[in-house]
């Protein structure tokens, strides 16, 4: 097995709030992903190719920096926060295809994290949300990418992905559990934040720069294009 690197930025749309923020903004130091490609390799071939299916495995560590967002909550109150993602265990990368021209490469990414709000502003004034507002379970990470570059014979463009070149990885639907801990002195902020931003109809929309070693003279070169603005 061996380690690589490379860059996931983007946006999460939050679907009642009918805005986005920037995930790992790489003008503020942005975070290296890890994928430790101890890959496993299944190939299963027989005499039709349109039988033809491999399966490759990885896992990869993803700590992403704070978010600092601002939105306009219930559509006039503006509230801004700081949240964290945090990992709990490692994200399972896997890809299958046929391998055979016409077909598509699908990859999936699968973690779970737990998010954290801190450092809330109500309108500009500080609300005191304590040490613990967080996310009553973690959130269920579930990046797609496809990579279509056999449909047309073209090797691979801007809108394909795969785990060494990178390309667009999506959620479409990233559901947000209801919040607990927030508060203080006697407050309880639990329900403002669920009802706001937590449920379905949320999305990631990103995309990952190639993979590379850090310690090569290449290096790893945080110059990746953000993607189009997130679906609503």
């Amino acid at each position: 097995p061996f380690s690589q690197c490379g860059y996931i930025t983007g946006y999460s749309n939050i679907g009642k709030l009918n805005g986005a923020a920037v995930v790992n903004d790489l003008n503020r130091h942005p975070t290296l992903a890890t994928i430790v490609q101890k890959s496993t390799w299944s190939d299963f071939s027989s005499d039709d190719p349109l039988q033809w299916y491999f399966e490759i495995d990885s896992i990869a560590k993803l700590v992403l920096p704070p978010i600092h967002s601002t939105f306009l909550v219930y559509g006039f109150m503006p509230v801004s926060a700081d949240l964290t993602l945090e990992p709990i265990g490692l994200m399972t990368v896997i890809t299958v295809g046929s391998g055979t021209e016409g077909t598509i490469s699908t990859t999936t990414i699968y973690g779970r994290q737990q998010m954290r709000l801190y450092n809330v502003k109500v309108n500009g004034t500080p609300l005191d949300v304590g040490p613990n507002c967080h996310t009553v379970d973690p959130i269920d990470i579930k990046l797609v990418g496809y990579d279509r570059s056999s449909l047309t014979g073209i090797p691979t463009r801007p809108q394909d992905y795969s785990v060494q070149t990178g390309g667009p990885l999506a959620q479409d639907d990233l559901f947000i559990p209801r919040f607990a801990g927030c508060g203080s002195h006697g407050e309880n902020f639990d329900q403002l934040f669920t009802s706001a931003i937590s449920g379905h109809g949320n999305s990631l929309n990103l995309i990952q720069g190639p993979l590379c070693v850090p310690i090569a003279e290449t290096g790893c070169d945080p110059e990746i294009a953000f993607p189009d603005p997130p679906h609503h």
